[in-house]
């Protein structure tokens, strides 16, 4: 099986090298409970959630692989495997565009932040590789979709995106997230939530593009304006 990984490799020799398959039923099971628990108990460390979603999520990954090969868009970047981290993307190049791009007002939203698309955590549980390359691409372009929503930060910000991304995607992890996340908020928030976040929310996956089957590197150089009335249009 490594073997025909590394002849797929294309961009993703780095997800290889940290490859680490689970190596039964009852080791998935015991990371799924395991790191759900964690999530809940330390929600600010990423990789708990990271490795829940890595190892419950196979059928939704399944299901977005199926739709992402029914699509033009969606197939090309199966086939190519574009990334969102050095050295493919040249971020410098972005800060250099006209400021009303995409791709300028991304970094400038993620040199804000200071954020580092590099620091993503790296997929290692996933053994097929369109899969694990799948669940690397929904996290790279998750910033994107930050920008896209114009939301920030914030635990409900993150919790607003969180229900775009599970209305879209299905993933086990968002669901988790959506859920349990709302628990930190306080009272005003959870019923701003409930009346106008999650509604917006649910509203604008509904009709806008799926997700991963945009080639948000295409459009770096687009308007911002016009890519996001593009990209929330059916």
């Amino acid at each position: 099986m490594i073997r025909n990984l590394i002849r797929k490799a294309h961009t993703c020799n780095d997800i290889l090298e940290n490859f680490s398959p689970l190596s039964s039923e009852t080791d998935r099971v015991y990371k799924i409970f395991t790191n759900a628990v964690n999530g809940l108990l330390y929600p600010e460390n990423g990789e708990y959630l990271s490795t829940f979603g890595e190892c419950s999520s196979y059928y939704a990954l399944q299901g977005i692989k199926k739709r992402m090969q029914a699509h033009p868009v969606g197939a090309k970047i199966l086939q190519e495997k574009p990334r969102i981290r050095t050295p493919y993307v040249d971020f410098n190049k972005l800060r250099a565009l006209s400021p009303n791009t995409f791709g300028k007002q991304y970094i400038d939203h993620m040199d804000s932040l200071n954020l580092v698309p590099d620091e993503r955590p790296l997929v290692k549980h996933i053994g097929d590789l369109d899969l694990a390359y799948i669940f690397q691409r929904y996290k790279e372009i998750h910033d994107f979709l930050h920008l896209l929503l114009s939301k920030e930060i914030s635990v409900y910000e993150e919790i607003e995106v969180k229900i775009y991304e599970f209305q879209q995607l299905e993933l086990a992890s968002t669901a988790l997230a959506s859920l349990v996340g709302p628990l930190r908020l306080s009272l005003w928030e959870k019923i701003e939530l409930l009346r106008n976040g999650a509604p917006k929310m649910i509203s604008l996956a509904n009709k806008g593009k799926f997700c991963m089957n945009v080639h948000y590197e295409a459009h770096f150089e687009q308007d911002m304006e016009e890519f996001k009335k593009w990209f929330f249009s059916p």
